[in-house]
């Protein structure tokens, strides 16, 4: 009985040895899941900006047509996609001194914007190509993007109202008015916007 009782004593302790041994062990385990950095931190802008794809300008697209316009780079849109949901498209352009790259931005529908980076990836200035776009009872509006090689980029907006009827359920035949403004930007050597022509 007292050899008996001696090997069941070392059993246990074999046993709580080990035990203990794997809650050691799965403690390691989790802190170093804790500490390992996470495979989704954001990287550096600047590291990946020459990785982003060039958009080949001349680029047209319109109020109704962008958001047919898909990222050029899934992987890079997915990295630097904003927690407001812009979506990165392309880069349209690159100097010494700046980075130009395009973004879809969340509205009513998706609308494209214009952002640029120094070289160390902070932000300089951005700009919104399209303020608004589509249709309603007795109005339609159409706005019209051409960002060129040289920098310039062309605003036409394409806007039609007609009269409508008493209980605003239809436009009025023959009563349409078409209104057309267009503006110019030019993106400076800066990286900065500069509106040059208003007509």
């Amino acid at each position: 009985m007292r050899h008996l009782s001696l090997f069941s004593f070392l059993i246990i302790n074999i046993l709580l040895a080990t035990h203990c041994t794997s809650e050691t062990e799965s403690k390691q385990t989790s802190t170093q899941a804790v500490v390992t950095p996470s495979l989704k931190s954001k990287p550096l802008l600047k590291d990946y900006i020459t990785k982003i794809p060039l958009i080949k300008t001349p680029v047209t697209f319109n109020s109704n047509t962008f958001e047919n316009m898909t990222p050029r780079d899934e992987k890079l849109a997915q990295l630097f996609s904003s927690p407001d949901n812009n979506t990165l498209v392309g880069r349209l352009f690159s100097t010494d001194e700046f980075d130009a790259l395009l973004f879809s931005v969340p509205a009513d529908g998706t609308l494209p914007m214009v952002i640029t980076y120094d070289k160390a990836g902070n932000k300089i200035d951005s700009l919104g190509l399209i303020e608004m776009g589509g249709s309603d009872v007795g109005f339609d509006c159409i706005e019209h993007v051409t960002v060129n090689p040289d920098r310039t980029m062309l605003l036409i907006d394409s806007t039609t109202r007609w009269q409508v009827t008493a209980d605003n359920a239809a436009p009025i035949e023959g009563s349409d008015t078409l209104i057309v403004t267009q503006k110019v930007f030019e993106l400076l050597d800066n990286g900065r916007f500069k509106k040059s022509i208003k007509k």
